[in-house]
């Protein structure tokens, strides 16, 4: 009876995304003006021409999504989906320690933040030239239109696939090499309890190397500013559902066909092994040439 419940909760979820997104399809004249209703907010808002916007919005957002394990570890009609009842526990940091860990994770964002020029698309090369001129960045240079439906369905998307790619190349190569391994990579794998606080348990080199992984995605995809922000909530959740330890019956690797999707179960795995399920997201990059590599 759960089976049959679980496969009928899925296709419903399936035919709603299909039918939210021929919707929107359908009615993106609509979609394109609140887009452009909510850029032009955007443009006058100071907190999001700051400087310093992207890496407080990741930092943000990260601690929204963090909430969302941390909640389900009160209620116990979550245990049943726990991927491992010993391991996956809430782990209660300390204030310090939890400040700790937002500094650095800040600190050299920001530092980057501060001297680097942000060069965005649809941005004219003078107006990025006259921002050269100034030593330090206080604000970044928008561009005026806003981009249309498609754009942000395309740009998300293909730098959501593109960083799966990158990711698993890095993360290969953290777990093939001994000394990287041993000094970049270890200490995300080095936990007694699993739960999403083991998501940003990162080295300070590993962690800027995820990111402009994800920077560099986005880059080649030609991501619109806007694009970018929705890109991190994508992103951010993801990551941390990988992390949670909790195989949910409505995630997305039960929604997307083929097994395409890896999910909480395959990244836990890894986390157990080491030796398999590489890529964050996706499976075919595993499934076709991580054995060779063996």
């Amino acid at each position: 009876m759960t089976c049959k419940s679980n496969s009928i909760t899925i296709w419903s979820l399936r035919f709603g995304l299909c039918a939210g997104g021929l919707l929107m399809a359908v009615n993106y004249e609509y979609m394109d003006n609140l887009i452009e209703n909510l850029w032009r907010f955007c443009l006058s808002s100071t907190i999001f021409n700051c400087v310093y916007f992207e890496t407080l919005w990741v930092t943000f957002i990260y601690g929204v999504f963090l909430q969302l394990p941390k909640i389900a570890s009160f209620f116990s009609c979550f245990d049943q989906y726990k991927i491992s009842t010993k391991q996956v526990q809430w782990d209660h940091k300390g204030f310090r320690r939890g400040f700790l860990e937002i500094f650095w994770y800040i600190f050299p964002l920001m530092v980057l933040d501060t001297f680097m020029v942000k060069k965005y698309p649809g941005v004219d090369l003078t107006v990025i030239q006259m921002q050269k001129k100034n030593w330090l960045q206080k604000t970044r240079s928008l561009p005026q239109l806003p981009p249309k439906l498609y754009e942000i369905a395309y740009q998300i998307i293909a730098a959501f696939i593109l960083y799966d790619a990158l990711f698993y190349i890095l993360h290969v190569s953290l777990h093939k090499n001994k000394w990287l391994f041993s000094h970049l990579h270890a200490h995300h794998h080095q936990h007694v309890k699993f739960s999403g606080k083991v998501t940003n348990q990162l080295t300070i080199v590993e962690r800027l190397l995820l990111i402009l992984s994800a920077n560099e995605a986005l880059k080649f995809v030609s991501a619109h500013p806007l694009s970018r922000t929705l890109f991190v909530l994508c992103l951010i959740f993801s990551l941390i559902e990988n992390h949670c330890g909790y195989d949910l019956p409505f995630t997305l690797d039960k929604i997307l066909p083929f097994r395409i999707y890896g999910g909480a179960r395959a990244h836990y795995d890894h986390h157990l092994h080491g030796d398999k399920n590489y890529e964050p997201f996706f499976t075919y990059l595993d499934k076709y040439i991580t054995p060779k590599l063996c």
